[in-house]
């Protein structure tokens, strides 16, 4: 899905063609007689679809214009549309009201008293000011307009109060004015007509129309199936167009999300509106919750991915190698899932998986329940996956049910190592790691199974050569995770492999923030923390409205470099981004809580969920990566000086393994090496 907000609106006022003609509400106790006409912002109140109060006024709308003005319409006699609502009002006995500007009346308002008075017409006055204030109380997310800007923006409030200003005749007057602080800039400002983004949807629904919405969104989006297209409450302040997205690919959905990132697709839409008057903004917080969800959730395997997978089906013992990106992960999800879901009459099955380490497993085990979710499927069929991470030597299985409270835990599997007692399926993950000379591999040598399933990428190997078992060997060359660009930056440091395929899009290129560090060592962090902080204000800045939460990993050489950095990254976080709340977090425990959605009975919307946790940014190191991803990464002090050796096996892996991390961005921050590979590359 993704969501459509108003971007601007006509200063002149709430365009419409819909005249509202007045509703009494035969049960009510008040019946509104009389409203101020430039005090737009209750006009949504009196005009609601879930009426407490009676309202008699009439609202007529300028078919020319599309001015939305009230009008009271009180000298036609006894055949008034005014004058048979407050009639109508007063035969249910209903009291009536008339809000009063603190100031001088408005023309309208005042035939409205003389003709009340003529009938002997009993009213309670009451001041629009505490009207105004009951309605859009501090921290309500309002539609102000700016006039230092010309524009309509978007914002909460922060205060009201009254002014005097001077009016077109010369004359002064007394008028409401409230001071807002903009969801965007985060600055306050002052605005005297604000409404509710309710009547700002409803104004342009009723102008623009949903099947022309719908049309062009269809027309913007021509490899995506728009189903369905309404209005939507994001929460209690906030009223959205939602469309229903149908989309086919991870190619499809990575387009959409590039598109939607860079602003190329709002634009379009604006361009298809062709009115001066009217802009929408495609969320970029919203769309990324479901981009998030989606990504997991999607089953369809790429034509290249889909010739390997009947090969592999196929086969009993299969190596698959492939770099980086090419979807080794997905495949395996591919794999398990089917493993997991027996037929009628087959046993329950047993499935091992096996990765280096404990985030990698985490990673695992939360794309196989989102996958298990979207399929509307039990979750208890993790019960039959049992995993194994270094050292490798206890079994161990999920502790059910896994969404009890929203972390993956684990609990003992015993097993004997009886050739009887064997596996369905068995899955090495990032096998390059385990087949090196000397790594001990523990028990697993010792286990037995039925089908085996090896994931390589020995570009990510510091090893000369790896020893795998004798195996039909099975490639796949199409990187699809990441960018072109990123998938080209990397190949400068992939070792021991054929050149990767960039099947992405285009993307951003890579970022880099190459500096003179100093000598003293608590210096130089400060530096490494202050160049970080400018590649965190770069991401902000090129993608402003996205949460980094989970979305950006900063990954660093060694434990001591991220203690150190940590430290000194912390304050510059609070201090350049001060009205966010960020949390350093490493892949361990980022990875064990399961997405708030996946685990919610409830499920929050996207946008409770943003507003009520802090942002977690991922910072780690880089032997904690293997098979994992981010949307954002930021490389820090990754390069090494060039020494003709094995280290430089251990250097170029780790950079590979860092950019490739990456599907939308990668930056790289570092000192100057001299005759480092950055140096190398960049001479």
């Amino acid at each position: 899905m993704i969501y459509l907000l108003p971007k601007g609106r006509p200063a002149c006022g709430l365009p419409t063609k819909v005249s509202f003609e007045g509703r009494i509400v035969p049960g009510a106790t008040t019946c509104w007689m009389s409203f101020p006409a430039k005090y737009a912002a209750c006009w949504d109140m009196l005009t609601c679809e879930s009426p407490q109060d009676s309202v008699a006024c009439i609202f007529q709308a300028d078919e020319d214009s599309g001015d939305h003005k009230p009008e009271p319409d009180p000298g036609g006699g006894e055949q008034s549309k005014w004058l048979e609502k407050v009639q109508e009002a007063l035969k249910y006995g209903q009291r009536l009201k008339v809000a009063r500007p603190p100031g001088q009346l408005d023309a309208t308002q005042e035939i409205e008293m003389a003709k009340a008075k003529e009938m002997g017409w009993s009213y309670e006055e009451v001041d629009v000011f505490d009207v105004l204030e009951e309605q859009f109380e501090k921290a309500k997310l309002v539609d102000a307009w700016c006039e230092e800007t010309k524009s309509w923006r978007r914002g909460t409030v922060e205060k009201q109060d009254l002014v005097d200003t001077e009016q077109e005749d010369g004359s002064d007057d007394n008028v409401v004015r409230w001071t807002l602080r903009c969801q965007i800039t985060k600055q306050t400002f002052d605005a005297f007509c604000i409404c509710s983004t309710l009547a700002t949807m409803k104004a342009m629904l009723d102008h623009v129309g949903d099947a022309k919405l719908r049309g062009i969104l269809m027309e913007c989006l021509p490899h995506v199936d728009v189903l369905d297209i309404g209005t939507h409450r994001l929460h209690p302040d906030l009223v959205a167009l939602r469309a229903k997205l149908r989309i086919k690919s991870i190619g499809t959905l990575h387009k959409l999300r590039n598109r939607i990132l860079n602003d190329d697709l709002e634009r379009d839409i604006n361009r298809h509106l062709a009115d001066p008057r009217w802009e929408v903004e495609v969320s970029k917080s919203h769309f990324m919750e479901m981009y998030d969800a989606s990504l997991r959730a999607l089953d369809k395997l790429t034509c290249h991915q889909r010739e390997r997978f009947s090969t592999i089906k196929g086969s009993d013992m299969v190596h698959l190698f492939a770099p980086a990106g090419s979807g080794k992960t997905f495949v395996a999800v591919e794999l398990v899932i089917d493993a997991l879901n027996p037929g009628a009459d087959e046993p329950t099955p047993r499935v091992l998986y096996v990765a280096a380490t404990v985030e990698l497993i985490y990673y695992f085990v939360q794309w196989l329940a989102v996958r298990i979710v979207s399929q509307k499927k039990d979750l208890e069929l993790l019960s039959a996956l049992v995993m194994l991470f270094k050292p490798y030597k206890s079994l161990l299985r999920l502790r059910m049910p896994v969404l009890q409270d929203g972390r993956i835990e684990f609990e003992a599997v015993v097993m004997t190592h009886d050739k009887n007692d064997k596996f369905d399926l068995l899955v090495i993950d990032e096998s390059h790691n385990m087949y090196r000379d000397g790594v001990d591999r523990g028990i697993l040598d010792d286990l037995h199974c039925s089908k085996r399933l090896l994931l390589s990428d020995n570009a990510q190997s510091s090893a000369v050569t790896a020893t795998f078992p004798e195996m039909e060997e099975v490639q796949l060359t199409e990187v699809v995770r990441s960018t072109k660009q990123i998938v080209l930056g990397a190949a400068s440091f992939q070792v021991n492999a054929e050149a990767a395929v960039p099947a992405g899009t285009d993307g951003p290129p890579v970022k880099s923030y190459i500096f003179q560090a100093s000598k003293d060592e608590d210096e130089r962090m400060k530096h490494y923390a202050r160049r970080v902080m400018d590649a965190i204000l770069h991401v902000d800045n090129v993608y402003s409205g996205v949460s980094l939460h989970k979305r950006l990993a900063v990954l660093v050489p060694d434990g001591q470099f991220l203690t150190e950095l940590k430290k000194a990254l912390s304050p510059l976080l609070r201090e350049g981004l001060p009205l966010r709340q960020f949390r350093l977090v490493k892949h361990e425990e980022s990875l064990r809580s399961l997405p708030l959605w996946l685990r919610s009975v409830d499920r929050p919307s996207a946008g409770e969920q943003q507003e009520h946790r802090q942002e977690e940014i991922v910072l780690d190191t880089i032997d904690r990566v293997d098979g994992l991803e981010h949307l954002i990464v930021i490389c820090v002090g990754l390069d090494a000086p060039i020494q003709g050796e094995a280290r430089d096996l251990v250097t170029r892996a780790d950079l590979y393994k860092g950019l490739t991390r990456a599907q939308l961005l990668a930056v790289v921050v570092n000192e100057e090496i001299e005759n480092g590979w950055f140096d190398f590359l960049s001479n």
